[in-house]
């Protein structure tokens, strides 16, 4: 299609200079035509017979004879001998200045013809260069595509050939061992694989037992077991009631540390609550003023006596060991009853957690 736009193009271009040529033609005929009736009129001028014209010189008749020689060389003017009376050759200036006439009309129209023809060759020159420019952006975009469709074809059937099956012929003698090549640079560094899978845990170390830590204090005693049933009346008579004994001396009552706070007459004691932190760091804290991490039932000592000992601390440590290395058990209440009375315990955690805690003995 592009093809038979550039020739239709083409074809209109050759058409339109056809024309112009044609016009050409028109313009250089008339010309000739022109010319060719100034030289006859010239020659008609040169080849005149010798004649006596008859003149009137002051009211008589003067006998002059004009002789035109003919002119020899191209562009030769030789002026007229007079033989005769005053008589001279009228109608051959008259022919000269008509051939003079018609020859600046030619000029003209020659002019025009010129003006006309350079105007129609700009219009004609930009119309069908915008043409053919177009249609030549049009054939390199069309040669682009083709070539891309063309790599594109050649590129399949490079896979196709590549992927063929091919038979295997027989493999020919083995030649001889050429000279070992220099060693190429070293290429880039490859990426890093992933990480491997982590291995077995090694066997546990044994740990140092330390000194055994102070005794603790006596725990509160037990509820009085009911009355038994009373035994048989004894026989005889009452004996006489004995003598009241002296008042034995009173005994000890424990008090708390300043801070502390005291439940049951001060056999439990409970400190301040302290920032969150490891397990061994807050026994250590708590070794030091010859106390224990608050255990379970020291929790629940204090809920007995009205006093909330989590203070809305979500999680904290209770300083029951459990079943396992370095695990001990936590709270998981703000109050002693966000989920009922005794249920204050939640779960198991590593000794290396950072959690609230208070110090009890």
């Amino acid at each position: 299609r592009v093809v038979r736009n550039l020739g239709d193009a083409c074809f209109e271009e050759t058409s339109a200079m056809v024309i112009l040529e044609r016009g050409r033609l028109r313009v250089l005929i008339a010309g000739l035509s022109a010319l060719a009736a100034v030289a006859l009129v010239l020659a008609v001028a040169t080849t005149e017979e010798p004649s006596t014209d008859v003149e009137l010189c002051g009211g008589q008749a003067c006998n002059v004879l004009y002789v035109t020689q003919p002119c020899v060389g191209f562009g030769c003017q030789q002026p007229q001998q007079q033989v005769g009376g005053g008589g001279g050759g009228a109608s051959a200036r008259k022919a000269a200045k008509a051939a003079k006439r018609r020859a600046r009309l030619v000029n003209r129209r020659l002019k025009r013809l010129n003006r006309k023809e350079s105007r129609d060759i700009r219009k004609l020159r930009t119309k069908y260069t915008s043409r053919i420019n177009k249609l030549t952006s049009r054939m390199s975009k069309m040669k682009s595509a083709f070539t891309r469709k063309l790599k594109a074809l050649g590129a399949s059937l490079w896979a196709k050939f590549r992927n063929a099956k091919v038979k295997r012929g027989r493999p020919g003698p083995r030649g001889k061992r050429g000279a070992r090549g220099r060693t190429g640079k070293k290429g880039p560094r490859g990426k890093t694989g992933p990480r491997g899978a982590r291995g077995a845990r090694g066997p546990k170390g044994r740990a140092i037992r330390g000194p055994r830590g102070p005794r603790g204090l006596r725990g509160v005693p037990g509820r009085r077991g009911s009355r038994g049933p009373r035994g048989p009346r004894g026989v005889g008579r009452r004996g006489a009631r004995g003598a009241r004994g002296s008042r034995g001396p009173r005994g000890f009552t424990p008090k708390c540390r300043p801070g502390w706070k005291s439940f049951s007459n001060g056999h439990l004691c409970m400190g301040p609550m302290y920032h969150p932190t490891t397990m061994f760091i807050a026994e250590g804290k708590c070794s030091k003023q010859k106390a224990r991490v608050c255990t379970y039932m020291d929790m629940e000592q204090a809920c007995g006596h009205n006093y909330n000992p989590f203070m809305k601390r979500r999680n904290g440590w209770l300083g029951d060991h459990g079943n396992g290395d370095d695990r001990f058990f936590q709270w998981n209440v703000l109050t002693c009853s966000t989920y009922g009375y005794g249920n204050l315990d939640g779960g198991i955690a590593h000794a290396n957690a950072r959690l609230w805690y208070r110090c009890c003995y």
